[in-house]
């Protein structure tokens, strides 16, 4: 397969993700660069730089990272489903709102619910087969 962004290369994940120009330009719109970069050098595949993110990071890196690979992920099928194409800006922009957000909503996620006149916690009930 041919890089989907520069016709050049080979593409393979870790281009797809990492060794491409594109991404790099992701990481400093979503403010990963100096997790990032200092691991290109230092594993040699995709798997290797996200485990090593993933053990050495904190989880709100791990996840920034998670989120970001997948904004590229879906880039990738935007270009080649829907011949769309996406800005190295956009992308890393997409991937930090979308933390943003997702940060957002669990700031405010309540645990469990419990009515308090009975002392009972909701559980969720299989509904019957003919519903």
């Amino acid at each position: 397969m041919i890089c989907l962004w520069y016709d050049t290369n080979v593409e393979d994940g870790w281009h797809a993700f990492v060794g491409s120009t594109v991404e790099h330009k992701n990481w400093y719109w979503e403010g990963l660069s100096t997790v990032l970069q200092p691991r290109v050098g230092t594993v040699r595949s995709l798997v290797d730089f996200v485990f090593d993110i993933c053990y050495s990071e904190s989880r709100d890196i791990a996840g920034r990272v998670a989120l970001l690979l997948w904004q590229i992920w879906d880039a990738c099928n935007d270009v080649i489903w829907n011949d769309a194409y996406h800005t190295s800006t956009t992308i890393g922009r997409t991937a930090l709102d979308a933390w943003q957000q997702w940060q957002e909503v669990h700031k405010h996620r309540s645990p469990s619910v419990v009515q308090h006149g009975q002392n009972r916690v909701q559980v969720w009930e299989k509904l019957n087969e003919s519903w």
